[in-house]
């Protein structure tokens, strides 16, 4: 199930950066929503989506930017 909103998550990410010229606005974008989508998967298994998300939402801008660093370099 993941892997499957992995691929969704990809394809949206192609659209809306085709749609885009702004690459850091994407990989924030992308960071963030990896990390809800990470975390909610947590909270359902915790049984807390509250506690999911707001532990993900951190981890989503973390991730954001450390997807702009990487598409800084190459």
């Amino acid at each position: 199930m993941v892997f499957i909103f992995k691929i969704e998550v990809n394809k949206m990410n192609q659209n809306f950066e085709s749609n885009t010229s702004n690459k850091n606005s994407t990989a924030m974008i992308r960071g963030i929503a990896l990390g809800v989508a990470l975390s909610g998967g947590i909270g359902v298994a915790l049984g807390n989506l509250v506690l999911g998300l707001s532990i993900g939402i951190p981890i989503g801008i973390v991730l954001g930017i450390f997807f702009k660093r990487k598409e800084k370099k190459e």
